[in-house]
């Protein structure tokens, strides 16, 4: 188990969302991330899991 945060970036850094920030058992999970408020465009998901950080950039098209 670790702690876990998932967050949705706009490409100015401000902070769409955040989806998870806690406790998760290790193995594989799934959330849901809902865009309908969202406008097109490109966003980055930023995942942190324990001292580990991975980013992906991700495009929204309506």
């Amino acid at each position: 188990a670790g702690h876990v945060e998932l967050a949705i970036y706009d490409l100015l850094g401000q902070q769409i969302e955040k989806l998870i920030d806690q406790q998760l058992q290790v193995g594989t999970h799934k959330i849901v991330f809902k865009t309908q408020n969202l406008p097109s465009g490109i966003y980055i998901a930023r995942l942190r899991a324990g001292n580990q950080i991975v980013t992906r950039k991700m495009i929204l098209m309506k």
